[in-house]
C-alpha cells in the first residue's frame, strides 16, 4: 500500500526533472523517425542505407541543438499537459463510477437502456454491403480475362463524405465483382475503370439515387496504340525511377475517361533505366494526362496528345516538360 501510495503521490507531482527528461525522449524518438523515413526514401531511391542515413541526418541539421530548443519549448507545455490529463482522469472515473451505478439501477428496475444517437444508428445501418459488378470484352464480343478495374466509390452518410478505391481483375469470362464496397439506403456515385494492356482506357461514372444493388456494367474496349513515353533531363541522359500514374484520356471524339488520385495510386509506374514506361492504353488522336513525380519530389501533371509512338518528357529545373523531338 506504502509504495501504491508513493507511486501516485510522484504522478500528481511530476517532478521538473521528470518533465526534462520525458520531452528529451519525445524528441529523440521524434527526430528518430523523420529521420528513419526520410532514409528509407533515399534508400528506395537507390541509394545505400550508410549514405542514405547520412544524407537523412544531414539534410536534418544539429540534432542536439534541435533537442535542446525543443526541450525548452516542450516543458512548459507538458506541465499543462499533465494538469489536463489528471483531470481528465478523475472525470474518466467519476464518469465510469455513475455509468456503473446507472446500469445498476437500472437493471434493478428493469428499464430499457437508453438508444444511441440516430446518426450513429444511420452509420451502422448502412453498412456499405452492397456490389459493384460487370464484364470487359473486346468490339466481337469475346471477354478480355485479367484486366484491372479501378472502383471509386463516393457517398454522403448523414451529410459527411466518404470517398473509397478498390482494385480487382476479370476472371477467365471478363467478369468482375466487388463485394461490400456501396451504401444499401443513401445516394452515392461510382466511377469504374477498365485498364488491360493493349486496349483503350475506358471509364464509366454513374450515380445511384436511392442506394442499393446497381445492374451491372459492361466495358467494350478497342485495341489501343502501343506508345512509350521516354524521360530525360537537360542533358539528354534518361531518367529512371519517374514514378507515373494515369489521370485522364480525353477521346478524339470528346469523351473523357479519368481515374481518382485514390483509384490512380493502384496503377503505379516506374520509368526503367533507360528512362521509358510503356503506355498501352492509348489511341491515335487521344489527349492524356499523366501525373509524374521524381525523387519523392511533389505530384505534377503532364498533358500531351498521342501523334506519335514515343512521347518524350524532359525535366527542367524541376518541372516536366513535353518536348517535340
Amino acid at each position: 500500500m506504502t509504495e501504491l501510495l508513493q507511486t501516485i503521490r510522484q504522478y500528481i507531482r511530476t517532478p521538473a526533472a521528470q518533465l526534462d527528461q520525458l520531452a528529451s525522449d519525445r524528441i529523440q524518438q521524434e527526430i528518430a523517425f523523420h529521420v528513419g523515413e526520410r532514409t528509407l526514401d533515399l534508400m528506395s531511391d537507390g541509394m545505400p542505407p550508410d549514405e542514405a542515413r547520412l544524407a537523412a541526418l544531414k539534410r536534418f541539421g544539429d540534432v542536439d541543438q534541435v533537442v535542446q530548443q525543443c526541450r525548452q519549448e516542450t516543458q512548459g507545455g507538458l506541465a499543462l499537459l499533465h494538469r489536463i490529463h489528471l483531470a481528465v482522469t478523475a472525470l474518466l472515473a467519476v464518469s465510469v463510477a455513475g455509468l456503473f451505478a446507472f446500469f445498476l439501477i437500472d437493471r434493478q428496475s428493469h428499464r430499457s437502456v437508453a438508444t444511441l444517437p440516430a446518426a450513429i444508428t444511420s452509420l451502422i445501418d448502412n453498412d456499405w454491403s452492397g456490389d459493384v459488378a460487370g464484364d470487359v470484352q473486346d468490339s466481337h464480343g469475346n471477354p478480355i480475362a485479367g484486366a484491372t478495374v479501378i472502383v471509386s466509390v463516393k457517398a454522403w452518410p448523414d451529410e459527411s463524405f466518404n470517398m473509397r478505391s478498390y482494385r480487382t481483375t476479370t476472371g477467365q469470362q471478363g467478369r468482375f465483382t466487388l463485394s461490400g464496397v456501396t451504401p444499401q439506403r443513401d445516394y452515392y456515385e461510382v466511377n469504374v475503370v477498365a485498364l488491360m494492356d493493349g486496349w483503350e482506357m475506358q471509364s464509366q461514372y454513374v450515380t445511384q439515387t436511392t442506394g442499393g444493388q446497381r445492374a451491372p456494367l459492361r466495358f467494350t474496349l478497342e485495341p489501343a496504340t502501343r506508345c512509350l513515353v521516354h524521360f530525360k533531363d537537360e542533358s539528354g541522359r534518361p531518367l529512371s525511377g519517374v514514378q507515373v500514374r494515369l489521370k485522364d484520356r480525353i477521346a478524339s471524339s470528346g469523351e473523357e475517361h479519368f481515374l481518382y488520385p485514390g483509384g490512380a495510386r493502384h496503377v503505379t509506374l516506374v520509368s526503367d533505366d533507360a528512362g521509358r514506361i510503356s503506355a498501352p492504353w492509348f489511341k491515335t488522336g487521344d489527349r492524356v494526362a499523366l501525373g509524374c513525380r521524381y525523387r519523392q519530389e511533389d505530384w505534377q501533371t503532364v498533358t500531351c496528345s498521342i501523334t506519335a509512338p514515343t512521347i518524350n518528357v524532359c525535366l527542367t529545373d524541376g518541372a516536366f516538360v513535353v518536348s517535340k523531338e
